[in-house]
């Protein structure tokens, strides 16, 4: 599938210059890691998906961070909440504005780690799936939608009843509006 720019991306950016730490979280299969591989691809990248590097993290979170230091994007965090306090004394001996990158669900027990352990050091953010803009490739920097100027379905450039329709039927999840989309009904 090709990459659809995502709107977020400029906020994400604007936020590496500024928090030392940045979670992006959002439903599964919206896009977290696609996103952060695409706009971050000079970071160093590690997914806690891996058994052997939560493991790693789970025994031994300083040696994990010696390990990957920063610039550094830990994906799937809620697997390891241990790390957030290794990641707090790491964020404030540096204050390194775009240390750490970190991506999951947005979980209440996973939020209430990030906020308690992070708070003042952590910018979070919610990615949904693509927008009607997003999803027809159109230009992701613009003014918000204002009421009366158009209907959502407009965004996709085709404003009919039976492109509201197929909008609304199709959801906004990549893959089901991918070049090549996949059986709706299969994917959710």
């Amino acid at each position: 599938m090709r990459y659809r720019r995502r709107t977020l991306e400029s906020t994400i950016e604007a936020i590496d210059r500024q928090f030392p730490v940045l979670l992006l979280t959002g439903p599964r299969q919206s896009g977290r890691t696609t996103l952060f591989r695409r706009v971050g691809a000079g970071r160093r990248y590690v997914t806690l998906d891996d058994p052997a590097v939560r493991e790693l993290v789970r025994e031994d979170p300083e040696l994990f961070l010696d390990r990957y230091p920063p610039p550094l994007t830990v994906d799937e965090i809620q697997y390891a909440p241990g790390l957030l306090p290794h990641l707090k004394m790491r964020v404030d001996s540096a204050r390194e504005p775009g240390a750490f990158w970190l991506t999951g669900p947005q979980q209440f027990q996973v939020m209430r780690g990030v906020t308690e352990s992070l708070a003042g050091r952590v910018a979070i953010l919610t990615l949904l799936g693509f927008s009607a803009r997003e999803a027809a490739r159109r230009e992701a920097d613009v003014d918000p939608f204002l009421p009366g100027i158009g209907l959502a379905a407009g965004a996709r450039g085709d404003s009919s009843h039976d492109a509201v329709f197929r909008a609304i039927w199709t959801g906004s999840f990549p893959a089901p509006i991918a070049e090549r989309p996949m059986d709706r009904e299969v994917f959710l």
